[in-house]
Formats: structure tokens, sequence, C-alpha cells
């Protein structure tokens, strides 16, 4: 059985221990921009919002890749990038309708979240419980796309997303 991300945008408060737990992860430094997690402050609603992969199997990031080089990790469910067939056209970012596929600031490359190999660090750092790592029996993927597609469309992120 799978299991997925939620995310409890009550619970967030901002601290970004997601990000920096993902980016130390990954990449061995505290740089949140590496990050495959990223909060997102909609200060006009007064929430902050951790954004992620929804894991959703074939989506439409997997569906705009050209050379098949977007797939999910059958022992995770996890979307992954073989940067070996990779072209960097970049239209898995444009595709992705909740925003959750990001190109890397450092090496250029698309950067989505793994489940951390199905114990996501984000998840384990995250202190108020913002964000669950739950078997697919508790959330339901047709529940959870609704709920972020709803997100979404209310928040509106590309036109509140403001620097810190």
């Amino acid at each position: 059985m799978r299991n997925f991300l939620t995310i409890d945008i009550e619970r967030c408060t901002g601290c970004r221990l997601c990000e920096i737990a993902c980016s130390i992860s990954h990449f061995k430094t505290f740089n949140p921009a590496r990050s495959r997690i990223k909060v997102l402050r909609f200060h006009a609603q007064g929430k902050d919002v951790p954004l992620v992969c929804r894991q959703c199997g074939k989506c439409a990031a997997e569906e705009a890749c050209p050379k098949d080089a977007f797939k999910a990790d059958p022992s995770t469910g996890a979307m992954k990038v073989n940067p070996e067939l990779c072209v960097g056209c970049r239209l898995c970012v444009d595709r992705c309708i909740f925003g959750a596929v990001f190109v890397d600031p450092v090496d250029d490359s698309i950067a989505v979240c793994d489940l951390c190999g199905g114990k996501p660090l984000c998840v384990e750092f995250c202190a108020t419980g913002a964000i669950a790592y739950v078997p697919s029996h508790r959330v339901g993927i047709q529940r959870s796309l609704e709920i972020a597609e709803g997100l979404v469309s209310r928040l509106k992120p590309r036109e509140y997303i403001l620097p810190r």
C-alpha cells in the first residue's frame, strides 16, 4: 500500500524546517532554495502553505515529458526524473497543476519530491504535524487531489509569493 504526504495548512507556522531538512538530506548543504518542498507565504490570507509533489501517478508533468524521463518509482510511488533522459525542456514544470516540480537553482536540473525513499524527512522535522505521511486508505488520492486543486485555485500562488 502506498503512502502519501498530506498537508494541514492550519498547522503550518512557516518555520521552513521542512525546506532545511530536505536541502541537507539531498545536497548536504543548508540551502532551502534547493529543497524539493517549498513553503509559500500568502500574506493576504495569513497562511503558510508547504508545496510538495502530490505523487499523482500518471500526472500532467509525466505526460508532458517528450523523452519519458519522468516516472513513478515502483517501490514508493514517488515521481522521479531520469537525468540521463531529461533534456531540460521544463515542460514538466509548466504542466504540474500544483506547481510542485522545480528547477534546481544550482545545477539547473529538474527537482521533484522523492519522498526520501519512503521516509520523508520533512515529516520528521515538522514540529507542528502540518506534514504527515499516511497510508492511501486514510487519505484517498482523489480527495487529496481535490483538496489541492481547490487550494491552488483559491490562493493563486504566483500572484502572492513574496521573498522573505
